[in-house]
């Protein structure tokens, strides 16, 4: 699912599945927390067009571009990586790095 924002699969799938970006508002949860108004903003909110998303998606290769200078290593670019143990997991890093780091 390269290509994340323009990818129709991406977004089906990242809905079907509790992402990396939602799993830090899942363990923030306080016990006054309403667990169905978190549900619903995680099954049917919009998703974010912010302008940082916006600029986080056109300066992303040019970023890639300059870590891999920096760190001396090739920057593969990958899509939704969905943890094979619990399919229900799921991640967009911007990259992986040769032994298989996010970026």
């Amino acid at each position: 699912t390269r290509d994340q924002s323009n990818n129709e699969t991406w977004f089906h799938e990242r809905k079907i599945r509790l992402t990396a970006s939602r799993f830090g508002q899942i363990c923030k949860m306080r016990a006054n927390t309403s667990c169905k108004n978190t549900v619903y903003n995680i099954l049917y909110a919009p998703s974010a067009q912010s302008k940082s998303l916006k600029y986080g998606r056109e300066v992303e290769a040019v970023a890639c571009q300059k870590a891999e200078l920096i760190i001396k290593k090739k920057i593969d670019i990958c899509g939704l990586i969905i943890d094979p143990d619990d399919p229900y997991l799921a991640a967009s890093p911007d990259g992986l790095i040769e032994n298989h780091a996010v970026v």
